[in-house]
């Protein structure tokens, strides 16, 4: 009893914090396009420009605590608000559930489980420092994609803030930390990988074989990560139709590595190109597809990724895989009418 009691309050903690995040996100979502202060000034009414009081700003319960209308001149306040302060309180319940509690990478260090530690009142080894880099990644998925869904682009500012931190992260975590014993996995395409990866904070490292977990292993990867997908979209792209989703692939590559970012964008350029024959493909759509395809990679990676292990690790393989992306970019780049990726 007192087991279940502890993980409510643990997970009742996580759904709060993110409310209270995903209200700041809202703020990011409105004024990072257009390029205000996300600090100043303070939160305020978007008719009456009425400074919001604190116990009226309260994440969750202050929308429906108003009726979703302004106190002061009744001016309804969008119910997205609402929502995304509700989303993101479940993303940072779920994120932990799933990546720690379940331990759905299949982290060595934590081969039974998150919840063998929490359920005798302990963390799991580092569980915090991976947690929070993911929480910032997830973080800045929901500020671009809210971005798209208003009809803006994603912000350069968001870019850079999710490059910095996915190489500083990178930098602090080299694969294969945090694995104390490196074990080859029991998947057979893994086991049979002459560069056999292992799990880690980043989930595969870069193309050759550096020191295990050194500096140099967390540089490259994450600058690999980081400049490779969105280089290859902006060579494509000449018109520059698609800028929004190379802005995705920059913030997110020290994150999540070069590999899942190339599956991501092949399967979103692939998925474009058949839309296309049905309907007006833009910039935004495709941006916003790359980012859902990006969330299921990074949360299914244990099981996508040695799908993709033949081609990705294979010089020839990959050679013509980017060797067929390239045009097929090129072509959605054409095909996409100027819109939120132009």
């Amino acid at each position: 009893m007192l087991v279940w009691g502890w993980l409510a309050v643990l997970f009742g903690w996580l759904f709060v914090l993110g409310s209270a995040v995903g209200s700041f996100l809202n703020v990011c979502v409105y004024r990072l396009p257009r390029g205000r202060n996300l600090f100043w000034p303070s939160s305020r009414c978007g008719s009456c420009f009425t400074p919001i009081r604190a116990r009226d700003n309260l994440p969750l319960l202050a929308y429906w605590r108003l009726g979703g209308r302004c106190r002061t001149c009744g001016a309804r306040f969008s119910v997205r608000y609402f929502l995304v302060e509700l989303i993101v309180g479940f993303v940072f319940a779920g994120l932990y559930f799933v990546e720690v509690g379940a331990n759905v990478h299949g982290f060595d260090v934590w081969i039974f489980g998150g919840f063998s530690y929490l359920e005798s009142g302990r963390f799991p080894p580092d569980s915090w420092a991976f947690f929070v880099g993911h929480i910032i990644l997830a973080s800045a998925l929901v500020v671009a994609i809210g971005c798209l869904l208003d009809g803006e682009k994603v912000p350069r500012g968001l870019v850079v803030f999710g490059a910095v931190c996915g190489l500083a992260w990178s930098l602090m975590y080299p694969w294969p930390t945090p694995s104390p014993v490196h074990r080859i996995p029991t998947q057979t395409r893994w086991a049979m990988a002459e560069n056999c990866p292992r799990p880690g904070f980043v989930p595969w490292p870069v193309w050759e074989r550096v020191e295990q977990g050194s500096f140099e292993m967390g540089l490259l990867s994450a600058a690999a990560g980081i400049l490779l997908p969105a280089g290859l979209v902006r060579l494509a792209d000449r018109r520059r139709r698609l800028g929004s989703a190379a802005g995705i692939l920059t913030m997110t590559g020290g994150f999540l590595g070069w590999q899942p970012l190339a599956v991501a964008l092949a399967l979103t350029t692939l998925m474009t190109l058949g839309m296309s024959t049905r309907r007006r493909v833009t910039g935004e759509l495709f941006a916003f597809l790359l980012a859902l395809y990006l969330i299921v990679l990074w949360l299914g990676w244990a099981w996508l990724g040695p799908l993709a292990w033949p081609v990705l690790s294979d010089g020839l393989y990959l050679g013509v895989f980017v060797a067929v992306l390239t045009p097929a970019l090129a072509v959605v780049g054409r095909l996409s009418g100027k819109g939120l990726g132009s």
